[in-house]
């Protein structure tokens, strides 16, 4: 572990900063440990902050993934840390033995050291579920979009569909059927009934 190897090549360096030998170098493995942390949870918060910023202007499909990553990635860093904060409180408050008020004093340092970082990966997750949610909500909202256009495009093509299939079916008898300029009117009220109904959208603000 590179918390023990840090350790042992600083008492290796200086043994004389160990006073309490056994206690201290407990202490110091056990403060090594949380400062690996740090830097771990301080990532996760980062780019979950750079993922709030993207999934406002451009989500994409890899960034749910990369949310359901640091999700998963907290949940263990939280299910680790918990179990610390007990430890060194009962460590800081325990009075027995080669413990005396300065090694107490030292594992308050690190219980509070714990406190702060399950403090910051319960934010984090507060902030995760946040942009998940802003996630869900931009694509919803792209959807939505698109099924507005379409549903509107849609609209539009329904009544020229209908006239072109009543003009379309073959009965002899039709009395608009050889009319000279029957086509030209036929597609020019078919125009201006698509720019009729595009207007009104327009105006409804459904465009």
């Amino acid at each position: 572990m590179r918390s023990v190897r840090t350790v042992f090549e600083r008492l290796e360096a200086s043994p004389r900063s160990f006073p309490s030998r056994h206690v201290q170098v407990l202490w110091s493995l056990c403060d090594e440990v949380l400062d690996h942390y740090a830097p771990i949870v301080d990532a996760i918060g980062s780019s979950i902050e750079d993922l709030e910023e993207k999934v406002v202007t451009d989500p994409e499909r890899e960034d749910l993934e990369r949310l359901l990553d640091a999700r998963r990635r907290l949940s263990t860093l939280r299910r680790n840390m918990l179990p610390h904060r007990q430890i060194f409180g009962h460590l800081a408050s325990s009075r027995f033995g080669p413990i005396d008020d300065t090694a107490g004093l030292n594992f308050r340092d690190t219980q509070d050291s714990a406190v702060r970082l399950v403090d910051s990966i319960e934010q984090q997750r507060d902030l995760l579920n946040n942009v998940k949610d802003t996630y869900l909500s931009v694509v919803g909202q792209r959807t939505n979009d698109i099924m507005r256009v379409l549903t509107v495009v849609s609209a539009i093509i329904l009544p020229l569909s209908l006239l072109a299939g009543i003009y379309g079916m073959n009965f002899d008898h039709m009395p608009e059927l050889h009319t000279r300029w029957g086509y030209f009117v036929l597609l020019g009220l078919m125009a201006g009934l698509a720019g009729a109904l595009l207007a009104l959208f327009r105006k409804k603000g459904w465009l």
